[in-house]
């Protein structure tokens, strides 16, 4: 219900900016109540006195959607006939479709006979009424077919389109609601008003026929056992329902995210903007390479958003999916103050960030994270990525929201997410340069995270080299055991070092692998090394050996937790940020 009540709430607020019956670039429309909106495949072209004048076919891909008056039980139609008012399939206005025909022509009859008529009602039957429409389509050069949406265009008016024709979309509202029905209480509005019969469908694009109220089945137990009627579980009026549905279809259209056809959007009633919680909360235009800066530019930009809003300001953010081909379920729904949302996606980016390569300190995209979790790697021109097929997408968009709901409601980070991200990372030297830094940067991120959220350990972003943790102290030596390999490189060689090469091993037996790795590049790549290059690799790894020592931790070469990485990335970062001044001199 207060899904519904909220998109009223946006619906009359757009009306009162003026978005009802606007066309935008690359938009779809917010429809007027008794409208709807559908693909146009043919425009046909006439006067005011229904003169036959051109016909054409329309691409589809470039025009978008139209605006086109329905009834309730037009807008709810799979297979049975019931005509829309104007514009409508093309068996509908053929005379070798009289069952199809007569009703749409009956039905425009009574409109255009009504006070509320229109010029461009008035022309059209008066056009139908010749049937010349199978000649003229004759013109047409590509093949047609009775399933194609025609629209009119009547020249002599100020506005020649009927779908941008506010005076035609007036006329029809005052029509429909000129209808004398018996009023019910609304219990979406509390208003006492006209009922509606049916709701409407498709207002997911993806999911045609889904609706998220339906009371249709007298057959089964959507409401029998309970109620004697649908109308006694649930009475909504046509007006609320035509707002609230034309409204949710304008903001998932317009405003979602579609992750394997499950829909996530985010938006304020007030038509004020809102930040999107499934992206960065900042997007800096320059890298920031430091915490501190990074924390103030997440301050000014959450000030910046709170000044933005009112007291009453709220964020609503809803999810949605399909459960049947006739079902529409919100699988998630949540409304907060707006000044308490926008704090919560800066928290969130505070406490989850991390080094994106040159791109600075920043807070990863949960998309991204979802997907490097658990999208199949592909790979091509050396440039790799995670793809996700339908099997997949099944997974991502559910692990979507979960990290959807940790980031809006503060809830714990999960530990499965780490645990696959670390198993991802066992094996960076099967991916590309580009994937092994972004997994990198999502995986420290979702470390970072997770021991914020469950120990209150804020894992910093710069090089502790005195750190007490065994396992960070490996994964500095991984670290300089790899750089001090791959300085012995000619510059295009792309072989992996043998630290890589070991990484599934050196994780559960990093004792074991460091001093099979450590014998090879004594052997083989020390030798290579510059004197000064070669004594300050040795000088590092018997500093870090010193203090795995002081640490006197039982079971000396157990397997390596999650702070490998912490300690790999920062060690692996200071030394490629490092001046080689500094070496030189020793």
């Amino acid at each position: 219900m207060a899904l519904l009540q909220r998109a009223i709430e946006t619906y009359d607020t757009l009306d009162t900016l003026g978005f009802v019956g606007v066309y935008e670039a690359d938009k779809t429309p917010l429809a007027p109540i008794a409208h709807w909106l559908t693909a146009p495949n043919i425009d046909i072209t006439i006067d005011l006195e229904g003169n036959f004048l051109s016909v054409n076919q329309v691409d589809t891909k470039t025009k978008g959607k139209f605006i086109f008056p329905v009834t309730e039980s037009s807008l709810g139609r799979t297979s049975g006939i019931s005509p829309h008012p104007l514009c409508d399939q093309l068996d509908y206005f053929l005379d070798s479709c009289p069952k199809k025909r007569q009703p749409y022509m009956d039905q425009l009859f009574a409109w255009e006979q009504s006070s509320y008529t229109h010029p461009i009602i008035q022309a059209v039957y008066k056009y139908l009424q010749k049937n010349t429409i199978e000649q003229d389509l004759l013109s047409l050069t590509k093949k047609y077919t009775g399933k194609d949406m025609v629209r009119w265009i009547v020249y002599g008016v100020d506005e020649p389109c009927c779908w941008k024709n506010h005076e035609l979309f007036e006329s029809y509202i005052h029509y429909i609601q000129s209808e004398k029905t018996e009023k019910s209480l609304c219990m979406l509005t509390g208003d006492l008003s006209r009922p509606a019969e049916q709701h409407s469908k498709g207002i997911v694009a993806m999911h045609g026929n889904a609706k998220l109220i339906s009371a249709n089945d007298t057959s089964n137990y959507t409401f029998r056992g309970r109620f004697k009627s649908g109308d006694e579980a649930l009475s909504i009026s046509y007006l609320a329902s035509q707002k609230a549905h034309n409204a949710i279809k304008y903001l998932t259209d317009n405003h979602s995210i579609n992750i394997g056809k499950r829909f996530f959007v985010c938006w304020n009633p007030q038509g004020d903007e809102v930040p999107q919680p499934s992206l960065p909360f900042l997007t800096p235009s320059e890298p920031i390479l430091t915490m501190t800066d990074y924390s103030n530019a997440l301050s000014k930009k959450l000030f910046g958003w709170t000044n933005t809003f009112d007291f009453s300001s709220i964020a609503v953010v809803a999810v949605f999916d399909a459960a049947t081909n006739g079902r529409l379920s919100v699988t998630y729904y949540s409304e907060l103050q707006a000044t308490d949302f926008a704090e919560r996606l800066c928290y969130w980016d505070e406490t989850c960030a991390w080094w994106n390569g040159r791109y600075g300190i920043q807070s990863p995209a949960l998309r991204k994270m979802a997907q490097i979790v658990f999208g199949t790697y592909r790979e091509r021109d050396n440039m790799g990525w995670f793809e996700c097929d339908d099997n997949v997408l099944k997974v991502l968009k559910q692990q979507l929201q979960r990290l959807l709901v940790c980031r809006i409601e503060k809830a714990l980070f999960p530990y499965d997410i780490v645990q696959a991200l670390v198993i991802r990372c066992e094996r960076l030297y099967l991916y590309s340069r580009n994937i092994r830094e972004d997994l990198l940067f999502v995986t420290c991120a979702a470390i970072r995270k997770y021991y914020y959220d469950h120990k209150k350990e804020v894992i910093q972003l710069s090089l502790d080299p005195e750190k007490k943790d065994r396992s960070y102290q490996y994964g500095r030596l991984l670290a300089l055991m790899e750089k001090a390999e791959r300085d012995t490189y000619d510059g295009d060689e792309g072989r992996e070092p043998n630290a890589m090469r070991l990484l599934p091993i050196f994780t559960q037996r990093p004792l074991y692998a460091t001093k099979s790795i450590i014998e090879q590049l004594k052997k083989a790549y020390f030798p290579q090394l510059r004197p000064p290059l070669r004594i300050w690799y040795d000088r590092q790894i018997g500093e870090i050996f010193t203090i795995l020592d002081s640490l006197n931790t039982p079971g000396y070469d157990a397997p390596l937790n999650e702070q490998y990485l912490i300690g790999y990335y920062l060690q692996k970062q200071n030394m490629y940020t490092k001046k080689n001044k500094e070496v030189e001199e020793e």
